[in-house]
């Protein structure tokens, strides 16, 4: 198993502007990516997509390895927990 060594993040700040971004993509996204994953990197707006997390995170990890990235279903509400992403790691 891979350990990853991710940058502090603040949490909330990281979750508004993930929030903010997604409701820009939004209306882009729902109609032809409903109940997939989306992960966004916050500070250069990048955005990926999966079928399922751990495709997400496939596509995330190889070009940002160590951030820790907005995610959501598309077309639901947020149902994670960021540190369950964290690899028990504090954010």
């Amino acid at each position: 198993m891979r350990s990853i060594k991710l940058e502090p993040v603040n949490i909330h700040q990281l979750s508004e502007e993930g929030k903010r971004i997604y409701e820009e993509l939004r209306e882009t996204l729902e109609p032809e990516h409903k109940g997939e994953y989306l992960a966004i990197e916050v500070e250069s707006g990048d955005y990926f997509i999966g079928e399922t997390i751990e495709k997400v995170d496939r596509k995330v990890r190889k070009k940002y390895p160590d951030k820790v990235l907005y995610l959501i279903k598309i077309g639901y509400p947020g149902v994670f927990n960021l540190s369950t992403f964290a690899g028990g790691q504090s954010l």
